[in-house]
Protein backbone atom coordinates (compact mmCIF):
# COMPACT_ATOMS: atom_id res chain seq x y z
CA UNK A 1 0.00 0.00 0.00
CA UNK A 2 2.86 2.39 0.85
CA UNK A 3 4.41 1.71 -2.56
CA UNK A 4 1.09 2.44 -4.31
CA UNK A 5 0.69 5.67 -2.35
CA UNK A 6 4.25 6.71 -3.15
CA UNK A 7 3.72 5.98 -6.86
CA UNK A 8 0.52 8.04 -6.85
CA UNK A 9 2.26 10.94 -5.10
CA UNK A 10 5.14 10.80 -7.59
CA UNK A 11 2.76 10.76 -10.56
CA UNK A 12 0.78 13.64 -9.08
CA UNK A 13 3.99 15.65 -8.56
CA UNK A 14 5.11 15.06 -12.15
CA UNK A 15 1.66 16.07 -13.39
CA UNK A 16 1.80 19.28 -11.38
CA UNK A 17 5.19 20.06 -12.92
CA UNK A 18 3.81 19.55 -16.43
CA UNK A 19 0.64 21.58 -15.87
CA UNK A 20 2.34 24.99 -16.17
CA UNK A 21 3.92 23.91 -19.47
CA UNK A 22 0.52 22.91 -20.86
CA UNK A 23 -0.98 26.17 -19.63
CA UNK A 24 1.90 28.16 -21.12
CA UNK A 25 1.22 26.54 -24.48
CA UNK A 26 -2.45 27.55 -24.31
CA UNK A 27 -1.44 31.07 -23.28
CA UNK A 28 1.06 31.22 -26.13
CA UNK A 29 -1.64 30.19 -28.61
CA UNK A 30 -4.04 32.78 -27.26
CA UNK A 31 -1.43 35.55 -27.32
CA UNK A 32 -0.13 34.66 -30.78
CA UNK A 33 -3.70 34.40 -32.14
CA UNK A 34 -4.56 37.85 -30.77
CA UNK A 35 -1.40 39.34 -32.28
CA UNK A 36 -1.43 37.65 -35.69
CA UNK A 37 -4.97 36.41 -36.44
CA UNK A 38 -7.62 38.44 -34.65
CA UNK A 39 -7.37 41.50 -36.92
CA UNK A 40 -9.11 39.48 -39.62
CA UNK A 41 -10.70 36.53 -37.82
CA UNK A 42 -11.76 38.46 -34.71
CA UNK A 43 -11.45 37.58 -31.03
CA UNK A 44 -14.09 34.84 -31.31
CA UNK A 45 -12.80 33.61 -34.68
CA UNK A 46 -15.94 34.58 -36.59
CA UNK A 47 -14.21 36.63 -39.30
CA UNK A 48 -16.55 39.52 -38.52
CA UNK A 49 -14.00 42.32 -38.26
CA UNK A 50 -13.88 45.09 -40.89
CA UNK A 51 -10.80 43.50 -42.47
CA UNK A 52 -12.22 39.99 -42.11
CA UNK A 53 -15.45 40.97 -43.86
CA UNK A 54 -13.49 42.70 -46.64
CA UNK A 55 -11.29 39.62 -47.17
CA UNK A 56 -14.10 37.12 -46.56
CA UNK A 57 -12.14 35.50 -43.71
CA UNK A 58 -13.37 32.09 -42.65
CA UNK A 59 -15.40 31.68 -39.46
CA UNK A 60 -12.97 29.59 -37.42
CA UNK A 61 -15.68 28.85 -34.85
CA UNK A 62 -17.88 27.11 -37.44
CA UNK A 63 -18.21 23.43 -36.44
CA UNK A 64 -18.34 22.35 -40.10
CA UNK A 65 -15.07 24.14 -40.88
CA UNK A 66 -13.49 22.77 -37.70
CA UNK A 67 -14.48 19.24 -38.74
CA UNK A 68 -13.27 19.76 -42.31
CA UNK A 69 -9.77 20.97 -41.43
CA UNK A 70 -7.14 18.82 -39.77
CA UNK A 71 -4.60 20.28 -37.36
CA UNK A 72 -1.97 19.66 -40.06
CA UNK A 73 -3.94 21.72 -42.59
CA UNK A 74 -4.43 24.61 -40.18
CA UNK A 75 -0.73 24.46 -39.31
CA UNK A 76 0.17 24.60 -43.02
CA UNK A 77 -2.16 27.58 -43.59
CA UNK A 78 -0.53 29.40 -40.68
CA UNK A 79 2.98 28.51 -41.76
CA UNK A 80 2.70 29.19 -45.49
CA UNK A 81 -0.32 31.49 -45.64
CA UNK A 82 -3.00 31.37 -48.31
CA UNK A 83 -1.85 33.90 -50.93
CA UNK A 84 -5.04 33.78 -53.02
CA UNK A 85 -7.02 34.69 -49.88
CA UNK A 86 -4.44 37.31 -48.83
CA UNK A 87 -3.69 35.36 -45.63
CA UNK A 88 -0.05 36.07 -44.77
CA UNK A 89 2.46 33.34 -43.93
CA UNK A 90 3.52 33.30 -40.29
CA UNK A 91 6.63 31.10 -40.61
CA UNK A 92 8.91 34.12 -40.22
CA UNK A 93 6.85 35.67 -37.43
CA UNK A 94 5.94 32.70 -35.20
CA UNK A 95 8.00 29.75 -34.06
CA UNK A 96 6.82 26.24 -34.98
CA UNK A 97 5.79 25.81 -31.33
CA UNK A 98 3.73 29.01 -31.42
CA UNK A 99 2.06 27.88 -34.65
CA UNK A 100 1.10 24.57 -33.03
CA UNK A 101 -0.20 26.49 -30.00
CA UNK A 102 -2.34 28.70 -32.28
CA UNK A 103 -3.79 25.57 -33.90
CA UNK A 104 -4.77 24.30 -30.46
CA UNK A 105 -6.22 27.70 -29.58
CA UNK A 106 -8.26 27.77 -32.80
CA UNK A 107 -9.78 24.45 -31.72
CA UNK A 108 -11.10 26.16 -28.57
CA UNK A 109 -13.10 28.60 -30.72
CA UNK A 110 -15.49 25.90 -31.97
CA UNK A 111 -19.16 26.73 -31.39
CA UNK A 112 -21.27 24.05 -29.76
Amino acid sequence: MKRLTRTFVEMFAVGMLLLPAARASADTGDVAYRKKCSACHGAAGKGDTAMGLKLKAKDLSDPALQAELSDTQIEKFLTDGIPEKKMPAQKDKLTPEEIKAVVQYVRTLKRK
